[in-house]
Formats: structure tokens, C-alpha cells, sequence
């Protein structure tokens, strides 16, 4: 499996077996979606999809589970760009 084609998303709120259950359940009905590992002890779900991976469609389907995933943003310094290419190339990169 390619790596592009993987999530791993930070949970919240998991404290038992059931929880890492409902996690599961609830990624692996999520359309596109090959396999999903949720993990307990890291408090972690790693999920392949078939395409490209739905991170927001996760976080979503994560949040009415129960499960929120941790989001945070990230600000990023591209060097080297000197064009409108440049930025589109690095804009479908991310």
C-alpha cells in the first residue's frame, strides 16, 4: 500500500476495548476505505483508502463516533517558488 494512500490521525477520548471497537467500525464504513488499525495505547488510527485519503471525511466520521481526532495546523515556509506553477505544483502536493 502506498504511503499516500494513508491517514493517521491522533484520537481522543478512547479508554477501553469498546471504544477502539466503535472507532473501527465506524472508519471501516466510510466509503474508499481498505483497512483501518486503531490503537489503543498510542491512542491512534491508521487508515488506507483505495485513493486518495479523506482526512476531513474522517475527522467528521471520527467526531460522531465519539472520537475526536486532534487537529491542529501548521504553518509551513515553501522556498524556491517563483511562480503561479510553482504554487499550483506545491498546492496539490499538500
Amino acid at each position: 500500500m502506498a504511503v499516500e494512500n494513508q491517514l493517521k490521525l491522533s484520537l481522543q477520548g478512547m479508554s477501553c476495548a469498546s471504544c477502539v471497537g466503535r472507532a473501527d467500525k465506524a472508519l471501516r464504513a466510510m466509503p474508499g476505505v481498505r483497512d483501518v488499525s486503531v490503537n489503543l495505547a498510542s491512542e491512534t488510527a491508521l487508515v488506507q483508502f483505495d485513493d486518495a485519503p479523506d482526512a476531513k471525511g474522517a475527522v467528521e466520521t471520527l467526531e460522531n463516533a465519539g472520537y475526536p481526532a486532534r487537529v491542529q495546523s501548521a504553518v509551513m515556509q515553501v522556498e524556491s517558488m517563483t511562480c503561479a506553477s510553482c504554487v499550483g505544483r506545491v498546492d496539490k502536493a499538500l
